[in-house]
């Protein structure tokens, strides 16, 4: 669980759940590139957590920012700004000669281009 705003406070930390434990871990030491509110996230095993959209209490985001266990980064923004939104993992295959969905892991409501590296 990334971002969201806590009280009146808009936050850029993450909380991860520990099962065994049953309880809730701050990662203070790991903070997003951005702080977020009404962000949508997924987990996939090759590049992580990534975070899409969201508003930074002024400005609707086009941003979206990958966690691979040790820091976040920076991807390419998306075409539109989201907020209140959400991420969907597809695994398809069906030809596109613009996009690769050949089991490959897509994300956000826009697909992102394999030959451009956009979304």
């Amino acid at each position: 669980m990334c971002g969201g705003i806590v009280g009146e406070i808009l936050r850029d930390t993450c909380r991860s759940y520990n099962f065994s434990s049953e309880s809730w871990t701050e990662n203070i030491n790991q903070t997003m590139l951005n702080k977020r509110d009404g962000s949508a996230a997924t987990v996939s095993k090759k590049h992580g957590l990534i975070i899409t959209g969201g508003k930074d209490g002024t400005h609707y985001l086009t941003s979206v920012e990958k966690f691979d266990g040790n820091s976040f980064k920076e991807l390419d923004e998306m075409l539109e700004a989201r907020q209140d939104h959400c991420q969907v993992q597809v695994f398809n295959s069906f030809p596109s000669n613009k996009i690769n969905y050949s089991f490959r892991e897509k994300y956000s409501t826009i697909p992102r281009s394999t030959t451009t590296s956009s979304w």
